[in-house]
Order: structure tokens, then sequence, then C-alpha cells
């Protein structure tokens, strides 16, 4: 499912797909940005559930190109065992290595923490269908449609990884250039983990479970360390402790 189209040529429907995806890595350098500067955030039921519809929407595009592109989706192959659990690994070793990197960024206040931190159990149900969403969605599109699609322009293996890399990175411009570079380095692991596989299944599982941990995680920092986001619906004090002379500065 993986091989360079049969035309050897991407048609308008592949091209098509290509400029939505870059009209996304636009829009989200547009919106982070806004964040930056918005007077008051979304409430965040509000922000998970259009995240929900809009990835549902990319992924009702990304089937239709696949379509028309004679690209196949989903073979009727199930994981084995081991990489049912090289999938699960990844997913650990990769949140055990941010989790650092996200108290962190909890104890400077990043406002943009609190679009990604469920609050309650209506808000946590919302967050694991984000991610679910977010599983299905962005590794068909990025690492199956996309990938066939650079791979028949290119030619080449790795210069298809490492631009599907770029573009879904670019995508997630809304988080900090740090988020971007690690998101780059995480699109490429779970492009390996498509490759080696031969289907979808396994890279999905590791991005599910890697975003419900991150979600959850964030969830609990929050609550631990009394992060206060400037702006958000109902933000709380910050405790002064938690507060030191760089984060100030």
């Amino acid at each position: 499912m993986f091989a360079p189209l049969a035309s050897g040529r991407i048609g308008l429907a592949g091209w098509y797909f290509i400029g939505v995806l870059l009209f996304f890595v636009w829009g989200s350098y547009r919106a982070r940005r806004k964040v930056a500067v918005m007077p008051r955030l979304p409430s965040r039921v509000r922000h998970f559930t259009s995240t929900i519809l809009m990835l549902g929407l990319t992924l009702a595009l990304a089937l239709l190109v696949a379509r028309a592109q004679g690209i196949r989706l989903y073979p009727p192959v199930f994981p084995r065992p081991l990489e049912i659990a090289a999938g699960l690994a990844v997913a650990a070793v990769l949140a055990v290595g941010m989790a650092p990197l996200w108290k962190r960024a909890v104890a400077k206040g990043d406002r943009r923490i609190y679009l990604f931190s469920p609050s309650d159990a209506k808000e946590r149900a919302l967050w694991i269908g984000v991610s679910f969403m977010a599983a299905v969605g962005e590794e068909t599109c990025y690492r199956a449609v996309l990938y066939v699609l650079l791979l028949t322009l290119t030619g080449s293996t790795w210069a298809a990884a490492v631009l599907g890399a770029l573009i879904f990175a670019g995508g997630h411009a809304v988080q900090s250039t740090r988020s971007m570079a690690i998101i780059f380095v995480f699109s490429l692991i779970f492009q390996a983990l498509a490759l080696w596989t031969g289907a979808l299944y396994v890279p999905m599982l590791a991005h599910f479970a890697y975003d419900v941990i991150a979600g959850l995680t964030y969830s609990k920092l929050v609550r631990e360390m009394g992060y206060r986001a400037d702006g958000a619906p109902e933000a709380t004090a910050f405790p002064a402790e938690h507060v030191t002379a760089s984060d100030r500065a």
C-alpha cells in the first residue's frame, strides 16, 4: 500500500490534497499568532469538538483522494503481537521522554497547554475522541495518502518521508517551534512503523496511545501545579511557589 501510484503521476485530486495540507500549514502559523494575542481562549469543550470535526472532514477528504488516485488503505491484515508491542513501546518511550518538557511547559504557564489539558470527565472523553480521530485521520492523511503522493513525485522513500514530516510538523505550528521539531521526529518514527508493518494500524495505535497519555498527563500536572492560562474561561490562581525568576522574565 506504500508503493508509488500505478499511473506514475499525480492527478488533480492528489495535487489538490497536497495544496490543502499546505494550506493547513499556513493556517496553523496564523492560529499560532492568534492564540498568543487572543484575550479570551475558547472553552475546551468547544475546542475539542471543533478539532474532532476538522479531523473527520480531513479524513473524509483523504479517503476520497485515495479512491481517486487508486491508493489502497486499511488492508485486511491484523498486526502481529510483536508489531502491537512495538507500537505501544514506541508510545511509552516517547511519553517518558516528553514528560519533563510537559512539566516545564505547565510550570511556565504556557497558555497553549490549556488547549491540551482536559479538566473533567466530559473533557477527558472528548480528548480521547480527539486522540482517536488524530490517530486515524492524521496517519491516513500523512503516513499513507501524502506519503504515496510524495513518493510518486520524488521517487525516493527518504524524500517522501522527510517532506511529509515537514508538512505534518508545519500543520502543528500553533504549538511552539520546539514542539514542531519534536513532531517532525515523531512523524518519521510513525512513518517507519507504517513501512515496517506494511499498514497503518500500528502507527495509529502508537499515535492514539501517545496522545491519550499526553492529554491525561497534562491534566494531572495542571491540577497539581495550579496552572493558570491567561484568558482561560475557568482560569484559577497560579501559586507563586511554582514561578521562578526565569519564568517571570
